[in-house]
């Protein structure tokens, strides 16, 4: 029988108990109390039972459980940072696509494992009070915040700590009136009721973590400083003063949160950040998704094959994704109507029309069009999150965008757009906010050119141009029905007067959107207006050397006075996939 050995708080002893969870809560409930001791040990046996059943599964932001696993499935590995935000205008999960493979190679003796991210390092004398867990959209934080939770719980990992504390930014966010700190922890933990003043009167035994800080709905400035546990605070309040020390100075403090969040970089002891799925874990991943070996080869063998559709497959939802659109092409047999997605808006496409079709809408075609109005209006409100960066909503906002909270699709929709507490909603993930959008933006006939869209909004941009690309195809059945003429001839114009001024990274975002648009007369016309392609210092991954390659090599009759690629970092790989281009250019750097 399979065991684990577990040694919980001082004046406990080390027991030898059977593995499962319901083993694990029999031992917990049992455990002896000695004569003298408080009410707390009692307290927080309870408080650990609790926090086991809420943990021992990951969901992955459904109702159901259909797509609940183990939490050691989905978790990824940390690294340290000395410089968590770097300067980039890109999406996150975008320029981290470029860096992860470089970041890894250079740091690779700063990774960090998650049982020792509280522990001091071999040259600091004490550990860190408040540390930043960085990652992008849909990498794993929240899922290494449950983890810690759980591993706490479980008496695995994290025992210098009495007691663990959690809570998220989505649900803070729905407090509207003022309470303390202990009205707080007592509405979340009613079993610590009694023991919250000899709880507080120990905070530097206390472990409290603050899960997804880019979400919260309120400013971190605070005119109000909360000093007391017992003192009523506006929620923001509160949460500055966990941050900034005036509450709880001695307590440990882990805040997650995407890079985008701006608080002072000393405010934290110790930075970390999450690179997602290594190579062998998007393989593990892919074989647990599917039941059939045969069938996970094969879809990963076909993503590995086309560099855009890999290029985000660090990304756990992504895998999700990814693993959901293709499917049902696996095994290939070349008799199937249609071929497998080979771009990424492809592969959303699929995404959305499977999920709908589990709604009885009919096939891949008739899933969108018999959902025309329930997309169109998810659009219409992933468009407006997009221009004000908000990737969470409430009720309220609902309701003003024509939906009714109490009456929303079944389960099914969970996938694209879910309801996680009583009034919070949010997309399945930022990349499916962004292709909604995209789809509305595209079908309500907006001006992508207009405004600041594209700088801002690249992965919108590239939906934009990939669906636009399935319109022509005649690919969106009646959600294009409002569209008229060939919007391709005045696109061509303004991409090829873009293209000669544009470098860096704002260059190779354009780039992918002549990639994900895909249409050949109009890649030569943006080609026959590069004079110079200046990517000094933007790190290139194979995604973004196919993309150039495929752009250069529409320029067959016209050579390019200048290629930049110094200090690109794109390998090997990326060299082999632009040598048969690189004769072209009168100069390389």
């Amino acid at each position: 029988v399979s065991g684990r050995l577990i040694i919980w708080g001082t004046g406990f002893s080390a027991l030898y108990i059977p593995s499962g969870l319901s083993a694990v809560l029999f031992w917990v409930s049992s455990l002896p109390f000695a004569p003298t001791a408080t009410l707390l040990p009692a307290a927080l046996q309870n408080h650990r039972r609790s926090l086991l059943t809420r943990t021992e599964k990951l969901c992955t932001n459904v109702d159901d459980t259909e797509t609940c696993g183990h939490i050691e499935i989905r978790y990824t590995d940390l690294l340290l940072s000395d410089n968590p935000r770097s300067a980039s205008s890109s999406h996150d999960y975008l320029h981290l696509a470029s860096r992860r493979a470089r970041l890894y190679s250079l740091h690779a003796p700063r990774r960090l494992a998650l049982s020792q991210l509280f522990s001091p390092l071999p040259k600091e004398s004490s550990p860190p009070r408040r540390v930043m867990l960085s990652g992008a959209a849909g990498i794993g934080k929240s899922v290494a915040a449950q983890k810690i939770v759980h591993d706490w719980a479980l008496g695995a990992a994290f025992q210098k700590a009495l007691c663990m504390l959690d809570f998220s930014f989505r649900e803070l966010s729905l407090i509207r009136t003022p309470q303390s700190l202990e009205d707080l922890i007592r509405s979340k933990h009613v079993h610590l009721s009694g023991v919250l003043p000899e709880l507080l009167d120990r905070p530097g035994e206390l472990l409290v973590i603050l899960d997804g800080l880019d979400e919260f709905r309120h400013s971190l400035e605070s005119k109000n400083p909360c000093f007391q546990s017992d003192q009523p605070a506006h929620i923001k309040d509160l949460v500055h003063g966990l941050l900034y020390g005036t509450l709880l100075p001695e307590a440990t403090i882990l805040v997650t949160s995407r890079p985008s969040a701006a608080l002072p970089e000393d405010l934290f002891d110790r930075h970390v950040i999450i690179l997602g799925f290594q190579e062998q874990q998007v393989k593990d991943y892919f074989f647990r998704f599917f039941r059939n070996p045969t069938q996970a080869a094969d879809v990963l063998g076909y993503v590995s094959a086309h560099e855009g559709l890999a290029s985000l497959s660090f990304i756990p939802l992504y895998c999700f994704i990814l693993c959901t659109a293709l499917g049902e092409f696996f095994p290939w047999t070349g008799e199937m109507e249609a071929s497998p997605p080979s771009t990424i808006t492809e592969v959303y496409r699929q995404y959305l029309s499977t999920i709908l079709r589990l709604r009885g809408a009919g096939g891949v075609g008739g899933a969108l069009e018999k959902a025309k109005d329930l997309v169109l209006q998810l659009g219409k409100l992933a468009y407006a999150g997009l221009l004000r960066g908000k990737v969470v909503f409430y009720a309220d906002e609902l309701r003003g965008f024509g939906f009714d909270p109490e009456n929303l699709p079944g389960t099914f929709l969970n996938r694209i757009f879910f309801k996680e507490k009583d009034e919070v909603y949010g997309f399945f993930h930022l990349t499916i906010q962004e292709f909604l959008a995209a789809l509305y933006s595209l079908t309500s006939c907006l001006d992508l050119c207009e405004g600041q869209q594209w700088d801002n909004l690249q992965m919108f941009s590239r939906f934009f141009m990939g669906l636009l690309s399935s319109r022509m195809q005649g690919k969106l059945e009646s959600l294009a029905e409002g569209l008229t003429g060939d919007p391709l001839v005045p696109l061509a114009e303004w991409l090829g007067k873009k293209a000669q001024y544009e470098s860096d990274r704002k260059l190779l975002s354009l780039l992918h959107c002549v990639a994900e648009l895909h249409q050949d007369w109009v890649t030569q016309k943006v080609a026959s207006n590069l004079d110079e392609v200046d990517l000094f210092k933007v790190t290139l991954n194979p995604a973004d050397c196919a993309a150039l390659a495929y752009v250069l090599g529409c320029s067959e009759y016209k050579r390019l006075r200048n290629l930049n690629l110094s200090y690109s970092n794109m390998g090997i790989g990326g060299l082999r996939r632009l040598r048969g281009l690189l004769h072209r250019c009168e100069t390389l750097q």
